[in-house]
């Protein structure tokens, strides 16, 4: 279980840079809204889990959990690289700046925009879930945490948004710069 809770928490640290983009610039996010974001970030993880366990009978024990591990690693500095500050980031999609998803511009996350924002959050859940799942870890918790975690994380970054307003806002990159270093972590103890 302390793993599906700390694979949880770094798929979904995120989720709080955008909800301080969300709290500086006052979009609200409906209790209906978060609902429907939590169902379906527990939905595609579970969907994800699943397929690892049914590769996890395909692999070797110890092949899966070398490959897990990998993959871990080279996720975790995929993320770690997203967060690095670039010069030139004048033109970014709604993926690289899921902050991004009120389509409107009605200052309210509506239901439609909010699993748009689950969609692109649970991206990162893909090859965790298969990979974590196909080397046989137990992480049967994994989809409930994911799903409280970016709904706790992303409520108390609008918070924190709320208070940041006259100050200086907090790049979205920093969360997958943080998300990265705690998937290395992670890869890195298993390894060893």
């Amino acid at each position: 279980m302390i793993y599906s809770i700390f694979l949880a928490f770094s798929l979904s640290i995120d989720a709080f840079g955008i909800g301080i983009s969300y709290g500086v610039r006052r979009i609200a996010l409906p209790k209906l809204s978060a609902l429907f974001l939590a169902i379906e970030t527990f939905s595609i993880m579970q969907i994800f889990v699943w397929i690892g366990h049914q590769m996890s009978s395909l692999l070797p024990s110890h092949l899966g959990e070398l490959l897990a591990s990998a993959f871990l690693l080279l996720f975790g500095f995929w993320l770690f690289i997203q967060g690095i500050p670039k010069k030139n980031a004048s033109s970014t999609s709604i993926i690289q700046k899921p902050s991004h998803c009120d389509k409107d511009m009605s200052a309210t996350l509506e239901i439609k925009e909010a699993l748009l924002l689950g969609l692109l959050l649970s991206l990162d859940s893909l090859g965790i879930g298969i990979s974590v799942a196909a080397s046989g870890m137990n992480v049967s918790w994994l989809p409930f945490f994911a799903a409280i975690f970016q709904i706790l994380f992303l409520f108390a970054g609008k918070w924190t948004g709320k208070r940041l307003q006259r100050s200086t806002t907090m790049r979205e990159e920093f969360w997958s710069l943080f998300s990265g270093i705690i998937l290395i972590a992670i890869a890195l103890i298993r390894i060893f």
